[in-house]
């Protein structure tokens, strides 16, 4: 299958004077920092700071944006419908249904790996500790605690939700993380999440998101983010392997 296909990748474009100082004020991410042909993980917040919309934003030009989503037509339609929900009298055009595209290899997060190839996609997400739109990233959750930080520029000032994750920060880590687990069954793609229970007292601690071969990704309590901890499923047991840091850019 085609791998922009498989990620369900729509291309939307927003250009317009007033296109610029209209993404600052509403996204999570550091707008005005970006020159052109740079791109960024975005997301626009509800005011108790979860996701209304995530998305790549790409700056073509001074007054023209690319705005990439995952994850199929819902995301889409979510991003969308938001943009048109905070538009007043702006200056600007949105259109959407553009053709995508696959950038150059320096490009970051879900493109890069698109353009791996020589591994599946969720493969490679899961290695990377990326999260996705409908698996990781939902209307449920913060980029905080869904390991999507590259999408909350540092000390940018007001926009939706600031200050819930500006609250989060300073507590010093969100209320759940982003692990990446190693099962002891070999598991096909997940169509919903599955409860992870604390092996001793069998409490639900988390939730598996994403699984192919032995390894997964899951969101769990803090408490239950810690390197080599042991989660359970009703039919397999796991092992945290890594856990995605409430930091920029990529874990390593």
């Amino acid at each position: 299958m085609d791998p922009l296909a498989a990620a369900g990748l729509d291309r939307s474009g927003l250009k317009g004077p007033d296109a610029a100082d209209f993404l600052h004020r509403i996204t999570s991410a550091d707008v005005h920092a970006l020159s052109p042909g740079e791109g960024t993980r975005a997301a626009i917040l509800s005011p108790t700071g979860r996701y209304e919309a995530s998305f790549y934003l790409w700056r073509e030009a001074p007054d023209a944006f690319a705005l990439e989503t995952w994850g199929g037509k819902e995301w889409k339609d979510r991003l969308l419908a938001t943009i048109d929900r905070y538009t007043f009298a702006e200056k600007m055009t949105l259109e959407s249904n553009l053709e995508p595209s696959v950038g150059n290899a320096e490009s970051p997060g879900w493109r890069s790996l698109v353009q791996l190839g020589s591994a599946p996609f969720t493969e490679a997400r899961i290695a990377s500790l990326l999260p996705f739109p409908g698996r990781e990233i939902t209307p449920e959750r913060n980029p905080l605690e869904a390991g999507d930080s590259e999408a909350v520029a540092d000390q940018k000032g007001c926009y939706p939700g600031q200050e819930v994750i500006e609250k989060i920060r300073a507590l010093g880590a969100p209320a759940k993380r982003l692990v990446r687990v190693r099962s002891t069954t070999s598991l096909d793609n997940l169509p919903t999440e599955i409860p992870l229970l604390d092996p001793e007292t069998g409490v639900e601690v988390g939730r598996l998101t994403t699984a192919q071969g032995f390894h997964g990704l899951a969101i769990v309590r803090k408490t239950h983010a810690s390197k080599g901890l042991k989660l359970k499923t009703a039919s397999c047991l796991f092992e945290v392997e890594m856990v995605s840091e409430e930091r920029k850019g990529r874990p390593e």
